[in-house]
């Protein structure tokens, strides 16, 4: 008998019917003794035999007449009884049923670990099932198919509360074996490890998936009609989400389990980046607020803020959620909305949002998003989110730096570099280094620029200073144990020694040895320690040789250096272009810059692989050469009026890498306007000329400030500025110029310029005169008639000190002259010495003199006006003097 295969809990029963039956020893459904009032009182007795229902006999196979009761809506349904006077009919109600029928089993793959196995859930939202290894199988609903994924980062899978509560009817279920029937938590505890589809192959509807030893298997669920449907969430669509959501708030919210997956949806849509749906979360959540929200979800800004300064500052909300970090997108990105006027119109809390939303971040530790957030509402106009995210910025990349350069296992050179920067504008806590520590560091680690700054110290503190000292003991010690990289080091430190001592020796020949080792950078350092004292004792590769061997190790400083000194004499041209050719393909911008200049010399026959010169200066501009920019847009620049707007665009971008020459031009483009506005530009350009080494920029700036032409007057300034020019414009060593003054009247003078190349400068000087007509003067000093037509010589010697190296600016003068009379029957000639100053001032190749002081001219005699008087005294006389000429050379 199949009752007999049958757990207990399958006692003779029809679904949805709520009349017992019990089985007799023939196998057939009975009534039992115990029946409900209502069917005694309807004349039904125990003991009547079940036979069919609704026409179909029951037989031996009951199960069949199980499913025809379980099939369809709730209904009336005939039971067919034989009672001792015949048959009998008895018309039943069958109530809703919840109908779970097993469709069939899907087997594992044949790589399936069967050991292990349970439901989970992938980051997107896909059921997944993961085997005992670990892998992770999915579902495909459509194919009856398991795909593999290796390892999928997973997390438990649980059929939602509200699910099993859509109804309260009984469930049924239609197994091969047999049919169950119980009430919810009996479902509950059935399909516990199942996972819900929405299709199978080609059937729309529930359906369950429940993993088995051999495989999946799948049952198709039928609800009852009325049954509300779960509304659908793809974690992949998160609108699907928030939809879903107002549907549960809807209809389903007050049912067990509608709150939370409620809030579970809304938190999926909300992740998703649907902010509405934390707003509408936290609305479940906080029915105060509602207001509020309701606000805030129309985009009213201060409504938002209060939600989420209200959320922030709640006790539930120590490490924020991801619904409240929804909210507080959602706030900032409000803060961001609507026209400028509005958002003028709440200035008061302008990136408040934000600013909410960088605590929350902070909260939660997540620094990166944090800075993002002070970043937007820096935008929005913020100023103390631009301090704080700047600071922190900076904060970031010091730490970044510092476990760079401190790690124990692989410390980074060039973030010791860069830590020994930092730590000049500041101090920082996360170390314990100084600059001079860390550019130490950084220089044993082989890195030249470390190296370099190291040496800077040096200039800075003296090469006696003790840790300077220390330092260069320490690096030898490492020299001396092979570690090549500090010979150049102590190289650096051993080069700022006196040429007469043997550590400036010892520099070479570490810088010579470390070149010979392979070191690009200790070649180049080579080649430019000057050969004086004891380091030319010193058996070592020559400059050149120096320059040589750091190109060939593919150093695009050391081609270029090699180049430059190549290009010097035309014999070596050849060398030049492929020296810098190679600094040029290698990286070194300002070598293509220089070959674009070098190729417009002119040569018999094109260099190999040569390009046109406007190629090489483009390929400089675009890799950092502010001066390739700038030679670039030399072609295209009118000698008056404005120039096309790809020059002027090459010219801003020479001056913003710090080409002065660049600035200046720029400058004289906007001063030809002749607008104010136009001379508030030209000025700022100067300015920057003027910083970036372009000093006749200082000169034009002064000019501006003492007429208060696009700046406001300032004589203090302009003073200032003509000072800088005179100390640091290159100086010309030769002059000559036109003459007036007294007592040389007209003529030219010459100016000589010792090439000193510090202290003062010192100049031999010149003048000559010869003005017919003009003599008779003379005559009348020897106490004679004047006589005209006799002309006028006049000549000095003389030597200028001038408080720069630069030969401008005021200076002091001796000098010694001479005065002739020419044409009379005996010349007249007084000689005397002279001290004068003066102002030399300079513009291009012209420049100008203004000259003053006194002189002593001879001596008068009274006995040339009287015999009998006798006695002398000294003729001094003040000198003046204007000059214009050119400088040149």
């Amino acid at each position: 008998m199949l009752f007999a295969l049958l757990p207990f809990t399958l006692a003779a029963t029809l679904p949805g019917i709520s009349l017992p039956f019990d089985v007799d020893a023939t196998g057939q459904w009975v009534l039992p003794a115990e029946l409900p009032a209502a069917l005694t009182a309807a004349g039904v007795q125990p003991g009547w035999a079940l036979q069919a229902v609704d026409g179909l006999k029951l037989g031996t196979d009951p199960q069949a007449a199980q499913r025809i009761v379980a099939a369809g809506p709730a209904r009336a349904v005939r039971l067919h009884f034989g009672t001792p006077t015949g048959e009998t009919i008895v018309v039943v109600q069958r109530s809703p049923l919840v109908v779970v029928e097993e469709l069939g089993l899907l087997p594992w793959s044949e790589w399936f670990a069967k050991d292990k196995y349970a439901w989970a859930t992938t980051e997107e939202g896909t059921p997944v099932v993961v085997d005992g290894q670990g892998d992770g199988w999915v579902l495909d609903p459509t194919m009856a198919t398991q795909l593999k994924i290796p390892s999928p980062k997973t997390a438990p899978l649980k059929i939602p509360d509200l699910w099993w509560s859509l109804t309260d009817a009984t469930w049924v279920l239609l197994a091969p074996s047999g049919i169950l029937t119980g009430d919810r938590a009996w479902a509950e505890g059935q399909f516990l490890s199942a996972a819900r589809f929405l299709n199978f192959k080609d059937q729309a509807g529930d359906h369950l998936a429940l993993p088995t030893a051999d495989g999946l298997r799948m049952l198709a669920v039928r609800w009852p009609d009325g049954t509300p449907s779960l509304p659908v969430c793809d974690p992949g669509v998160p609108e699907t989400c928030l939809v879903a959501g107002r549907e549960i708030v809807q209809s389903l919210l007050d049912r067990p389990g509608g709150k939370e997956e409620a809030l579970r949806v809304f938190g999926v849509a909300c992740a998703g980046g649907t902010f509405r749906a934390c707003l509408e979360a936290t609305a479940i959540e906080e029915p105060g607020l509602s207001n509020k929200i309701n606000a805030c979800a129309d985009r009213k800004a201060a409504a938002c803020h209060e939600v989420a300064r209200t959320r922030l500052a709640s006790k539930d909300e120590e490490e924020p959620s991801q619904l409240l970090v929804g909210v507080l997108e959602y706030a900032c990105s409000v803060d961001a909305s609507g026209s400028l006027g509005e958002r003028l119109r709440r200035l008061e809390d302008v990136g408040e949002g934000c600013m909410l939303l960088s605590q929350a971040f902070d909260k939660l530790q997540v620094p990166d998003r944090a800075l993002l957030s002070l970043d937007q509402a820096c935008v929005l106009g913020r100023s103390e989110a631009c301090d704080e995210g700047t600071r922190r910025r900076q904060d970031a990349f010091a730490l970044k730096t510092v476990r760079e350069c401190e790690d124990p296992r692989l410390p980074l050179s060039t973030s010791c570099v860069e830590l020994g920067d930092l730590l000049q504008a500041g101090p920082i806590s996360a170390t314990r280094l100084d600059s001079f520590s860390a550019y130490l560091k950084a220089c044993k680690l082989g890195d030249q620029e470390g190296c370099t700054l190291l040496g800077d110290y040096v200039d800075r503190w003296g090469i006696d200073h003790p840790r300077v000292q220390q330092a260069e003991r320490s690096l030898k010690e490492a020299c001396e144990a092979s570690e090549q990289q500090a010979c150049v080091g102590a190289a650096h430190l051993l080069v700022r020694h006196e040429p007469k001592s043997e550590a400036y020796a010892e520099a070479l020949g570490l810088f010579d040895a470390s070149c010979k080792a392979g070191i690009a950078g200790a070649c180049i350092s080579g080649a430019e320690q000057r050969r004086i004292g004891k380091a030319k004792k010193v058996e070592a590769m020559s400059p050149m040789e120096m320059w040589e061997a750091a190109c060939e190790k593919d150093s695009p400083a050391g081609c270029a250096g090699l180049g430059e000194r190549f290009a010097q004499r035309k014999a070596t041209w050849d060398n030049a272009y492929e020296a810098w050719n190679k600094a040029c393909n290698t990286g070194d911008a300002g070598a293509c810059t220089q070959l674009g200049k070098f190729v417009l010399n002119r040569h018999s026959e094109p260099w190999p692989q040569e390009q046109p010169s406007r190629a090489y200066l483009k390929q400089g501009c675009e890799n950092g050469s502010a001066e390739g920019c700038y030679w670039l847009a030399e072609a295209d620049l009118p000698k008056k009026g404005d120039p096309p707007e790809p020059a002027y665009l090459l010219l801003e971008q020479a001056c913003e890498g710090d080409y002065g020459t660049g600035c200046a031009d720029l400058a004289h483009i906007h001063r030809q306007r002749n607008s104010n506005f136009d001379d508030e530009l030209a000025a700022d350009f100067l300015q920057q000329a003027c910083d970036n080494g372009h000093f006749e920029s200082c000169r034009d700036l002064s000019t501006m400030y003492l007429r208060g032409e696009g700046v406001e007057k300032d004589p203090a300034k302009a003073r200032e500025l003509a000072q800088r020019y005179s100390v640091n414009a290159s100086r010309r060593f030769f002059r000559f110029g036109l003459r007036l003054g007294f007592p040389a009247v007209a003529g030219g003078e010459v100016e000589l310029v010792a090439p000193i190349p510090v202290g003062p400068a010192v100049a031999l000087t010149g003048s000559f005169s010869y003005v017919p007509a003009i003599g008779g003067f003379m005559v009348v000093l020897k106490g004679q008639d004047y006589v005209p037509g006799l002309a006028y010589r006049y000549m000095d010697a003389g030597l200028r000190i001038y408080p720069n190296n630069k030969g401008r600016g005021l200076y002091g003068m001796a000098a010694v002259h001479q005065l002739d009379t020419l044409g009379w029957d005996r010349p007249l000639t007084r000689q005397g010495i002279s001290g004068r100053i003066g102002m030399y001032t300079e513009s291009s190749v012209f420049y100008t003199r203004v000259e003053m002081g006194i002189g002593q001219y001879g001596m008068i005699h009274l006995s040339d006006w009287d015999e009998d008087t006798k006695g002398s005294f000294p003729l001094i006389q003040a000198t003046l003097s204007f000059t214009v000429g050119l400088a040149l050379f």
